[in-house]
């Protein structure tokens, strides 16, 4: 049996957009799961990123797919 936990109201807005093939043409399935953690991981890298520069650090694109992907858990791959 599926609980319903949690319910949020949202709206879209850049880069949340996500598109199909055809950049004219709206997804017809709509926002997929993998399109979602690929958004949260993007708002993840911005976030950390803007964190480490007002900290003092300039940190390299490797360093920060690290931080995001191993140390919060969403996905490392390197």
């Amino acid at each position: 049996m599926i609980e319903e936990i949690l319910r949020l109201k949202v709206t879209n807005f850049t880069p949340l957009l996500v598109g199909w093939y055809e950049p004219n043409i709206v997804d017809p399935i709509g926002l997929r799961p993998t399109e979602l953690k690929g958004i949260w991981r993007w708002w993840a890298r911005a976030f950390a990123c803007g964190v480490l520069y007002d900290g003092g650090s300039n940190p390299l694109p490797s360093d920060l797919v690290k931080i995001v992907g191993k140390d919060l858990g969403l996905g490392y791959a390197g």
